[in-house]
Parts: C-alpha cells; structure tokens; sequence
C-alpha cells in the first residue's frame, strides 16, 4: 500500500502564511514589516526568538491568562526584513527559501545593488549571522555554510575565510583556504579589498596553507 511522504513542513508553511489570521499571538516588527507568528511554534523551534526584548516573560504572562486576546509585539534590529522571513521559514519548514529568490526580493526595486554574486553572498552571510544570532546551528547553520561555499567568489573568499574564523567555523574556513589556493583563485584573491582586510590571523592560517599545499604537490 502506497504511502504518501511527509507533509508536516507543508501545513506548518501554509500556518505561517495565515498567521495574522490563525492564532498568531506574537508579532516581529524589523524595518517596519510586520511578521506573524506562533509562540507555540518558535517555543519548540527557536526559543531564542521568545527572549527577544524579553518577549519570554510576556508570552508567559499572557499564557497564564492575563489578557488571552492580547498580540506581543518585539521590534527586532541588526537583521533585514528578508533574512528575517527567511528565518522564520526555515523555523517553520525546517528549508530556506531559494538564494535566488531571496536576493531579488531584497533588491527589488533598488538600481544600485551590487552585483548578482555580491548579493547572493551577502544574503548567505546575513542568513549565517541569524543562525548563529537564534542558535539555529543544528541545521540552518550549516545550510548557510554550504550557501556561501556554493557562492565564493575571488572577489568575497577572504571575507567569508574572515567570518568563518571568526566564528570558529572550521569546515567553512577550510573550504575557503582550499579554494583560495587553488590555481587561478589566489592572484585574484590577493588584489581583493577583502584581502587587505583580513586579520593577522587569517592571513597567517592562508598563507601556511599555501605552503603545506605546494609541499605536498611537490
């Protein structure tokens, strides 16, 4: 007998886009969009969404019966308003959206975005930064890794090497060490404002890595 395949992900996506009409009592207000959603919800998922602003103590009010009708409303900074929505898709999805998707609908309208990979990378990284801000490193964290090693570019590499090492992400960081010493990358990656910028540190893991490289193939 044919069983059909899960579809969990499917109801809580289509809750999450009700939400201002099905049972939404807490509301994210960032750059002055309004997000919806369920305290139930980002209590199983993402708890740390709940101590924004202490949103904690005032869900916890509310469910012991102060005022049942009553909608908390957290205003959130350091995030955009896509990268929030991304968030709390993947909250209720357990996915993101696409990158692609993603990055058109935060330059929509806008005639002086960067370029198309400048903007899926920024988006990866404002993703990551999330992850890591809403301890959501089971998972998303690592859909965010595997963005940005999708993404790197010569142009963004000692960025992203940068913020891996920053925030002790070493499977990222090696990924952007074994890309930046790969034929072709390093001389473009060397004339790179984000070359300039690295920290002592990383730029002292680069260039033993280059060396350990060319020992080996030699």
């Amino acid at each position: 007998m044919a069983v059909p395949p899960p579809n969990t992900s499917w109801h809580l996506e289509r809750l999450l886009e009700a939400a201002i009409e099905v049972g939404s009592d807490v509301t994210f207000v960032v750059d002055g969009e309004s997000f919806h959603a369920h305290s139930l919800v980002l209590s199983a998922r993402a708890p740390a969404l709940l101590k924004e602003r202490e949103a904690e103590e005032e869900v916890k009010k509310k469910a012991g019966g102060t005022s049942k009708e009553e909608v908390v409303v957290l205003r959130v900074e350091g995030i955009t308003a896509v990268a929030f929505k991304a968030l709390l898709h993947f909250v209720y999805t357990d996915e993101l959206p696409p990158l692609d998707d993603l990055v058109r609908a935060a330059t929509a309208g806008d005639s002086s975005v960067p370029s198309s990979e400048t903007s899926r990378t920024r988006m990866a990284r404002d993703l990551l930064a999330a992850a890591e801000r809403y301890q959501l490193v089971e998972r998303m964290r690592p859909l965010c890794e595997n963005l940005l090693c999708e993404v790197i570019t010569p142009e963004d590499a000692a960025a992203t090497l940068e913020l891996a090492r920053r925030h002790g992400r070493q499977e990222l960081k090696a990924f952007c060490l074994d890309y930046m010493s790969s034929p072709g990358v390093l001389t473009a990656v060397v004339a790179t404002d984000g070359y300039k910028e690295l920290s002592a540190e990383a730029l002292r893991d680069m260039l033993n890595h280059i060396a350990s490289a060319a020992a080996s193939s030699s």
